[in-house]
């Protein structure tokens, strides 16, 4: 609760899961973020949720860096579902090993997608698993740079 100019005001704060890429985009469920914990413990207990209700709900999880830890991604990764973190820190462990190995690396994948008939960007990415340095994370992981 929050004091401003005497008025009260109440701050709920919640973890979703939500379906990426539809219209309209489905929430399947929302967890509370409970006094003194973190968006990755709701975040695990609406994993369970969702799995216990579901069981198989996603084939991929898709969070941002401030998941990047070895128990959500163990939690997740236990349950079958593959997680995509979205990585922006360079001096992660896991970005050096992969950044070194892609300076060695032939050239990246490079494909072309067409917009239209006149229109085509170029995308290049370099593609490797088997990445082991990130700490307590049981599974190896696989790195991908665009």
């Amino acid at each position: 609760m929050h004091h401003q100019n005497d008025v009260v005001t109440y701050e709920h704060k919640v973890v979703t899961c939500q379906m990426a890429g539809g219209k309209p985009p489905l929430i399947l469920g929302l967890e509370p973020i409970g006094p003194g914990e973190g968006e990755t413990t709701a975040a695990k207990r609406l994993i369970d949720w969702l799995y216990q209700q579901y069981k198989h709900f996603a084939d991929v999880v898709v969070v941002d860096a401030g998941y990047a830890g070895a128990p959500f991604i163990n939690h997740v990764r236990n349950k079958n579902i593959h997680v995509v973190v979205r990585l922006k820190d360079d001096r992660m462990n896991i970005i050096k090993d992969a950044e070194g190995l892609f300076r060695c690396q032939v050239p990246a994948k490079t494909w072309r997608e067409d917009k239209s008939s006149t229109t085509h960007t170029y995308i290049s990415a370099w593609d490797e698993e088997h990445f082991e340095c990130w700490d307590g994370v049981e599974k190896p992981l696989r790195v991908v740079k665009g």
